[in-house]
């Protein structure tokens, strides 16, 4: 038995079989994609049977949804603590730091969020929505306008765009092997990027 800590996605009360369940469906949500995994794909990378899985969870929509939304809240969070009471310059490094390392230590979890936000977002409940990635980069943008290092006539919507857009694209094409770095060898290169982008 490992000493590992369980993935964030897990509770320590979990049973082992959820557990399992978990980790095997978001490897293959990640990799496969939604549509292209079944409960059966889960169940043979699980080593479980279908009915094993439909007592932890009542279908493949169910339990995708509380992935995206467990892995989500785990971005949103990181990225608004790293721009936390931070000036612009800072805020902005701190913030693609926080994106770099999340997409390198969980690279599942990051790419599920980021191909599935058109999907499941919709889905979750009002209450249970984290904070937006889109209100943390205008945070950060009306920070920076303020500051003086961000053009106020930019348009916030526009600024997610390049700000969340560069970041996700280099973290896609590290994925499929088009860069052989990992995503924070390119870190003070993106900063310098998008403080350009942004002035």
């Amino acid at each position: 038995m490992s000493d590992a800590a369980p993935p964030f996605f897990v509770s320590e009360s979990d049973p082992p079989a959820r557990r399992r369940i978990l980790e095997e469906a978001l490897r293959l949500f990640a990799t496969k994609g939604f549509a292209a995994t079944s409960i059966r794909d889960i169940a043979a990378a699980t080593g479980f049977t279908n009915p094993a899985l439909y007592r932890h969870f009542a279908g493949k929509e169910q339990l995708a949804l509380h992935l995206f939304e467990v892995c989500y809240g785990n971005l949103a969070g990181r990225l608004h603590y790293a721009v936390g009471a931070r000036e612009f310059d800072d805020a902005l490094s701190t913030f693609v730091r926080a994106f770099l390392v999340a997409a390198e230590e969980q690279p599942d979890a990051v790419s599920w969020v980021l191909e599935n936000l058109q999907a499941f977002w919709p889905q979750l409940p009002a209450p249970r929505r984290p904070r937006s990635l889109v209100a943390v980069v205008r945070e950060l943008l009306q920070r920076g306008v303020e500051a003086g290092r961000v053009r106020p006539e930019l348009l916030p919507e526009v600024g997610a765009i390049v700000v969340l857009g560069t970041l996700g694209q280099l973290v896609r094409m590290w994925m499929l092997g088009g860069v052989s770095e990992p995503p924070t060898r390119y870190e003070r290169s993106l900063v310098e990027t998008l403080q350009r982008a942004l002035a």
